[in-house]
């Protein structure tokens, strides 16, 4: 039996059959010893060898999730903000969903500024 992990995925599994598992996409019983207190997320595969990430790769680790949180966010509250204004017959929905629409197609969220609140007195006016 043995622990293995995969060269690509970085999955790791523990008392496996080594034979089902092809050195090609799987590390066999790999010194984990210098990664014991990392993270998985930092840690890569480098060569026959599972190493923690620089600080560099680390940071940019952080800004993938960062960027997806936020855009998930934006998700969540556009459809949060359609299901009510599309209840409400007489609202008009394409300013705001414009405004999303241009933060999400936005190659960086953090660039994107937002009104810290919306106002919704014109819409009432209507």
């Amino acid at each position: 039996m043995a622990n293995v992990v995969n060269r690509h995925t970085k999955q790791r599994l523990y008392s496996v059959n080594t034979p089902d598992f092809p050195p090609e996409d799987w590390l066999i019983n790999p010194d984990l010893s210098g990664v014991a207190d990392v993270s998985w997320k930092y840690v890569k595969i480098d060569g026959n060898s599972v190493v923690e990430m620089t600080r560099k790769e680390k940071n940019d680790v952080d800004a993938a999730e960062l960027t997806q949180y936020k855009k998930d966010k934006i998700l969540a509250m556009k459809e949060r903000v359609s299901l009510h204004l599309l209840t409400k017959e007489d609202r008009d929905f394409t300013t705001f969903e414009s405004l999303v629409d241009a933060a999400l197609s936005k190659k960086d969220v953090d660039d994107v500024e937002y009104p810290r609140t919306i106002s919704t007195d014109s819409l009432e006016a209507r």
